[in-house]
């Protein structure tokens, strides 16, 4: 996991969010980037050149006109900025949520998600995700996946068997 930053509302205070180490996969010096040893270091990256990206973007209950920038069919339903978070790390692309911030059309959804596309030198993070629009595109598929949005689902055989039982009705208008 990519390193994140979580920006409280009230107080300056940085939650940073390292690397997992994996027993065995490497060592630890070969995993680190430069990037968390900065975050490690104790500095703050700086955020405000990096590129915003509201919940809005890929909501597909919202219309363009509410702030929508991808199609219908790619969009997903009611994102949150902890669900992009989650996206973007498994993008491997650093992140910051940003809490306190709010989308003007649309006030009353709390949160924003600040994404580094590119490094300090220019390249890319991720080669697939080289502007904006792929980065929605890509994150509006995994959002759905997204283990919080896995929901239980019922067995078909009880939803089949209370069809069955019920009476069958004449139905229509009671006569006067």
């Amino acid at each position: 996991m990519m390193g994140f930053t979580l920006i409280l509302p009230s107080r300056a205070i940085y939650i940073r969010v390292t690397q997992n180490f994996v027993a065995g996969s490497a060592s630890a010096s070969e995993q680190l980037s430069p990037e968390s040893e900065i975050q490690m270091n104790g500095e703050v990256p700086n955020i405000k050149k990096w590129v915003v990206f509201y919940p809005v973007y890929i909501n597909s209950k919202k219309t363009v006109a509410e702030g929508r920038r991808i199609s219908l069919a790619k969009a997903c339903e009611n994102p949150t900025c902890a669900e992009i978070a989650d996206c973007c790390n498994h993008l491997k692309v650093p992140n910051a949520i940003e809490i306190d911030k709010a989308y003007p059309r649309d006030f009353m959804q709390r949160g924003r998600v600040r994404v580094q596309l590119k490094k300090e030198d220019g390249t890319l993070w991720n080669p697939a995700i080289s502007s904006r629009k792929q980065l929605m595109l890509q994150v509006a598929e995994l959002v759905p996946r997204h283990p919080g949005r896995t929901k239980k689902q019922e067995a078909p055989s009880t939803s089949s068997a209370a069809a069955g039982s019920s009476k069958p009705g004449k139905g229509g208008r009671k006569k006067r």
